[in-house]
């Protein structure tokens, strides 16, 4: 196949399912920000997201039980702290806790 066939091809094949591909990403996008609101509200285990963060207060480990228990908490506290560096370093100001 010529290397124009091969182009068109391709540019058809992203046509027919890019409306799909950009639902199923949309659709992702909300559900991970539809579970941010939930963990920073408190509604899966009772505890909220200004339970252990504030003006004086950081608590990446005992963060973990916003979603549920301790187990590997110090994990996810590392991958946490990865992500907030991220955000400062891309100088993008992590949202404020009410």
């Amino acid at each position: 196949m010529a290397y124009d066939e091969a182009r068109f091809f391709a540019s058809v094949r992203v046509s027919i399912f890019g409306g799909r591909l950009r639902a199923a990403q949309l659709a992702g996008t909300r559900t991970i920000l539809a579970g941010c609101r939930k963990a920073i509200a408190g509604s899966f285990t009772g505890r909220r997201l200004a339970d252990f963060f504030g003006a004086q207060r950081e608590d990446w480990e005992g963060a973990r039980a916003i979603i549920n228990g301790s187990d590997r908490a110090r994990l996810g506290a590392g991958h946490a702290r990865a992500f907030h560096r991220a955000l400062v370093a891309a100088r993008i100001e992590p949202a404020r806790v009410r």
